[in-house]
């Protein structure tokens, strides 16, 4: 089934990277460098009040990837891939689920593919309330396909108690932001509220639940199907999203801040039927792409105020 969708926690691998954004922030203070991002006194070695474009030259970045295939699947998914330079990130996925022949019970077969960019931006203002804003552009294809071919068993009437037989066929995709405000040592100050830059979930199932309260042949069945919406979901075009974080206190000048943004894309794909091994000639295929020429996703701008 598809994953519950969760702000990502700040994990080892991330505090070490901002300890060595901050190292590598040390060691330009004691060369002859001079930053070319810089603007509130003070802030010479990160983003003050102002508006950002591309190029980020300060920013710290942490691509993750993860693919799951269970039974008769399959996955084929590019490297998430992330340029400061031009503030824009690409990445390309296809999935397939589709259930082999499989003795005794039931089948689950699932294939999902993940994706994720971490970006941190080094911030120094002065003393006071700030206000942080940034600004995504979505380009992007999204083709599902579900196939439902033929019957999901019928559950039998128990002698007591209740019994299940479920089918079902289904597929998700999502492209999700979220950004945080964190002290320099990790300690978050402020969220921001995440979305969604797209979101589908399509799903056909079949569910037969009999009961009977007695020793007896006196039980019934209870019948649901569901279907949503039409078998398939397709995507193709453009999204915007803009987060804005105001901290709920003063901001100090003394303190080193990091402005920490999330993207998240995620695809999946899933056949089940259970405990009766139904459906067999039932699939689920989906692909998403915002990595091809034209396609992508941006971070256009963020600014302090």
């Amino acid at each position: 089934m598809p994953r519950t969708v969760r702000r990502t926690p700040r994990t080892d691998r991330l505090l070490a990277s901002r300890m060595l954004l901050l190292g590598c922030a040390g060691l330009f203070l004691l060369s002859v460098f001079q930053p070319t991002v810089a603007s509130s006194p003070g802030s010479r070695f990160a983003y003050g009040v102002g508006t950002w474009h591309a190029p980020y030259r300060k920013m710290g970045l942490t691509p993750g990837e993860s693919t799951t295939v269970l039974g008769c699947g399959s996955v084929n998914a590019t490297k998430p891939i992330f340029s400061p330079k031009t503030g824009k990130g690409s990445w390309n996925a296809s999935v397939n689920s589709s259930p082999c022949a499989h003795p005794g019970s039931g089948y689950y077969v699932q294939s999902s593919a993940f994706s994720e960019f971490e970006l941190q931006l080094p911030i120094k203002v002065p003393s006071g309330r700030h206000n942080f804003t940034t600004r995504w552009a979505l380009s992007a294809t999204l083709v599902s396909q579900l196939h439902w071919n033929g019957t999901c068993p019928a559950a039998a009437i128990p002698k007591h108690g209740f019994s299940q037989q479920i089918c079902e066929v289904g597929g998700f995709a999502y492209v999700f932001y979220q950004a945080e405000l964190d002290l320099a040592s990790g300690q978050a100050v402020a969220y921001a509220q995440s979305g969604y830059l797209l979101y589908n979930s399509s799903q056909i199932s079949d569910q037969t639940t009999c009961y009977n309260a007695t020793n007896t042949s006196s039980g019934y069945c209870a019948y649901s199907n569901y279907t949503s919406p039409n078998g398939s979901g397709n995507f193709h075009g453009f999204s915007n999203a803009v987060l804005k974080i105001r901290p709920p206190h003063p901001l100090k000048a003394r303190d080193s801040y990091f402005l920490t943004l999330y993207i998240q894309a995620d695809l999946g794909t899933w056949v089940w039927a259970e405990p009766m091994p139904g459906i067999l000639g039932s699939s689920a295929s989906a692909s998403l792409d915002y990595g091809h020429v034209g396609r992508g996703i941006a971070l256009t701008s963020f600014s302090v105020s």
